[in-house]
């Protein structure tokens, strides 16, 4: 949601100078940077994770499956420029 959807939506209620559309509209938009956040922080925990993961299958296992680690690898340097 950008600053410009909630002035939409503020704009198309009966009463957008109301005190209480703004509050609403607020609420709204700090529930939905909380579940983002949470989102992202899951996400970091989740990258770490498999990094971790794969320090561990690389150290272990280079010459068995040199192209899985590979692929892993790739997928988490697309991951992260997301």
């Amino acid at each position: 949601m950008t600053k410009e959807r909630i002035e939409q939506i503020r704009e198309s209620t009966l009463f957008p100078k109301s005190v209480s559309v703004q509050r609403a509209l607020l609420q709204v938009w700090n529930e939905c940077l909380r579940e983002l956040t949470a989102e992202r922080e899951k996400a970091a925990k989740l990258v770490n994770s498999l990094e971790m993961a794969l320090q561990i299958l690389e150290e272990n296992q280079k010459e068995r499956h040199p192209f899985s680690i590979r692929m892993i690898r790739q997928s988490l340097t697309e991951y992260k420029k997301q």
